[in-house]
């Protein structure tokens, strides 16, 4: 009963966050964790040379929540996969505004060099 309550309650403090993320997206605490995938992304997919070390970033850090996700879902965790579905939908965003940078490069890199999204896409 009271597990069944704090779900609720949870799901019902996310849903202005859902709406902050639609309506008034910035910079926030979860994007902290999805840079931190991000590089780690490019160190894992540099083996694979230097278009897959510019990429794995991004594939990373989309491939982590999805992943949670599809677990939860095998094990019919409808609620779980709800809420990491969540994060993946903000991770999406954080990658969006990324790629849209990709030409005028004003958000700040963790490297200082190459934005990842310019090389991909102009150069």
């Amino acid at each position: 009963m009271y597990s069944m309550i704090a779900r609720w309650a949870f799901l019902i403090l996310l849903v202005p966050y859902a709406g902050w993320l639609v309506f008034g997206y910035e910079y926030h605490f979860l994007d902290n964790v999805n840079l931190l995938i991000h590089e780690a992304g490019h160190v894992v997919f540099a083996i694979f040379g230097q278009t897959a070390h510019f990429l794995g970033g991004t594939l990373l850090q989309l491939l982590f929540p999805a992943a949670f996700v599809i677990s939860f879902l095998q094990r019919d965790q409808r609620y779980e996969a709800c809420i990491v579905g969540l994060w993946l939908c903000e991770s999406l965003m954080y990658t969006g505004e990324y790629m849209a940078d990709a030409q005028v490069q004003r958000l700040p890199l963790l490297g200082g060099h190459i934005h990842d999204w310019h090389w991909l896409l102009v150069i």
